[in-house]
């Protein structure tokens, strides 16, 4: 027997103790992984799903920084009265427009206006980055008082979980209808309880670039629908992120016994 042929059978060992399933790979007849061999396969894909799951979120802790960073640099061209939108003009007649002169120009400074809508804008921001940071274990959350008790929907305010409890949970939504319908149940009854809370960042976000859009502000509404963008990857990323979780959960119950020899 050729010294190939030894390593590579030598190899092929040390990869089926590295990973159960190296040996079913490279034999089709090979016996059927036991008891131990299945726990160490889920094992395994858990972690390697961990480790992606981690990855993908701090992808997502840096694009919402950055975006929150963005919405931060038109302040000191603000504050010196240099950016091109420093002042908004607004006509104002009592009566008629026709008979509006120069006079009735009225100008008001936009930087209150622009911190208005950032902190509008950057909370449903913040509460995309915070509850991503809770879920990388990078903020540990505080006990509650009794007679608080803690819910489902990760770091959404507790003012917010009443609403969410309903959205989620209301008798209509529970797909159980008089007519028998076959129709699926809506799908915000189906997905978890803290990508839910980011749906509803998502879809709150959405007024001011609609409406700044509607008042003919193209560029404006370009600017702020930055958030929705961003949130709206986030729910993605998360929603792809807890369907992987369900099938990896789901492994448990493919699991079969065998006894190896």
């Amino acid at each position: 027997m050729s010294s190939a042929t030894l390593q590579q059978r030598s190899q092929g060992k040390q990869r089926a103790e590295d990973d159960p399933l190296a040996k079913l790979d490279e034999d089709e007849s090979a016996e059927p992984l036991d008891e131990q061999e299945q726990e160490q396969v889920i094992q395994s894909l858990r972690e390697a799903n961990e480790k992606s799951n981690y990855t993908f979120r701090a992808l997502m802790l840096v694009m919402l920084g950055l975006v929150g960073v963005l919405y931060l640099t038109p302040i000191p061209d603000y504050i010196t009265g240099d950016h091109p939108e420093s002042h908004l003009t607004m006509l104002f007649h009592p009566y008629h427009i026709h008979e509006a002169s120069h006079d009735d120009l009225i100008r008001f400074p936009a930087f209150p206006i622009y911190l208005v809508l950032l902190f509008l804008q950057g909370g449903l921001l913040f509460g995309g980055l915070y509850e991503t940071m809770d879920r990388m274990g990078m903020i540990r959350s505080k006990g509650l008082a009794f007679p608080q008790q803690p819910h489902q929907f990760g770091t959404a305010p507790s003012i917010l979980a009443p609403v969410l409890a309903d959205i989620r949970w209301h008798p209509t939504h529970s797909g159980i209808r008089a007519d028998k319908d076959d129709r699926p149940p809506p799908v915000w009854t189906t997905m978890s309880p803290r990508l839910l809370y980011l749906c509803l960042l998502t879809i709150a976000s959405t007024p001011l670039p609609l409406m700044t859009f509607g008042a003919g502000n193209f560029v404006n509404a370009g600017w702020w629908a930055i958030t929705t963008i961003a949130l709206t990857v986030l729910c993605i990323c998360e929603g792809l992120i807890d369907k992987f979780e369900r099938e990896s959960i789901g492994l448990n119950g493919m699991k079969y016994a065998y006894k190896g020899a």
